[in-house]
């Protein structure tokens, strides 16, 4: 099951200028035309320079949180429920540490505090918190210091008469702009 969704951007059929070239979208090539159609992933671009870092921090503390869930429900391990929750929350962290599948992650993170908020009220205010930047990282997306952004990163193919040509570069961040 792949996370990225991949979407062609069709929606205008009239021919467009970028860059000095003109993309025709939704049209037949004509004989030695170039179409170039822009593939957006789950997300637009991956954040770089200081908001890249600040989702890269967003991600580390909440990941560190719910790994710390994780230790807690292992240490305990009294019912079959706190190995569920454990396992959940171990998951659930790796992913968001590593900004794989971060949309996913997210909203597991905010599920996973908020299971965690209700079977101990005492600490409620760090499970909104967490349950919070979980899901600003579901909305927001992993930033350019990611999995996420290495596997679903702006690519850009070419096609010629059909065949597509010339090497597939992975862009993320502001990078992403020049297509």
């Amino acid at each position: 099951m792949t996370m990225a969704v991949a979407v062609v951007q069709l929606a205008s059929r009239q021919p467009q200028k970028e860059a000095g070239r003109s993309l025709v979208r939704g049209c037949s090539p004509k004989a030695g035309a170039v179409q170039i159609h822009r593939v957006q992933r789950l997300f637009s671009s991956f954040a770089n320079g200081a908001p890249g870092i600040g989702l890269l921090l967003l991600r580390l503390a909440a990941g560190a949180g719910l790994v710390a869930y994780a230790i807690g429900a292992f240490v305990s391990g009294e019912t079959i429920a706190s190995s569920v929750f454990g396992v959940l929350s171990l998951a659930t962290g790796l992913l968001t540490l590593l900004g794989l599948w971060t949309p996913v992650a997210g909203v597991f993170a905010a599920v996973v505090a908020g299971w965690h908020g209700l079977s101990d009220p005492v600490t409620w205010r760090f499970d909104v918190l967490l349950g919070l930047v979980g899901l600003a990282l579901a909305l927001l997306g992993p930033g350019a210091w990611s999995v996420d952004a290495r596997l679903f990163g702006w690519k850009r193919f070419e096609i010629r008469n059909g065949i597509a040509t010339g090497s597939t570069s992975s862009k993320s961040g502001d990078d992403a702009s020049s297509v």
